[in-house]
């Protein structure tokens, strides 16, 4: 039984060589099947599997099939945001956030980072030695360990 080769994607230079590829041209057998440039072979992306939300939306749009008699005609969706709401005028805080970022979007977060009273931080470069004696200042001002119990 002969065992037939598979045509070499690249020819000229070393393919095995995984480090020098610059004088490796590729095959003219291969060219016709790639991709031009600017032309994507997926131009949609990988596709997103999430199948507890896809279910989710399923459910969510089908009508209500529970016990309570005033929630019949209403969808499985309408039936949670008046839960929802109920639970926000009885007083529960974690529904009336819910409600209010659901309605207004949650309120922007600002961060500011500075230094020492909100001045700009200071980057230093220090050398091995300085790095230690600073170590030990810090850790002396913290009430941290002495250098003799840590080395």
């Amino acid at each position: 039984m002969t065992i037939q080769r598979q045509p070499r994607l690249l020819s000229g230079g070393k393919t095995g060589d995984k480090k020098d590829r610059s004088n490796a041209v590729l095959n003219p057998k291969m060219l016709a099947c790639q991709w031009q440039k600017g032309e994507s072979g997926n131009p949609t992306g990988r596709p997103r599997k999430s199948p507890v939300s896809d279910a989710l939306r399923e459910l969510i749009d089908q009508e209500y099939s529970g016990r309570e008699k005033r929630f019949r005609g209403l969808t499985n969706c309408q039936v949670l945001a008046t839960r929802l709401f109920e639970q926000a005028i009885a007083g529960d805080l974690g529904a009336a956030k819910e409600v209010a970022d659901r309605i207004q979007g949650k309120a922007p977060q600002s961060v500011t980072m500075g230094g020492p009273e909100g001045g700009a931080i200071a980057f230093m470069s220090l050398s091995r030695e300085e790095n230690e004696k600073r170590i030990m200042e810090l850790l002396a001002r913290a009430g941290g360990p002495d250098r003799e119990s840590v080395n």
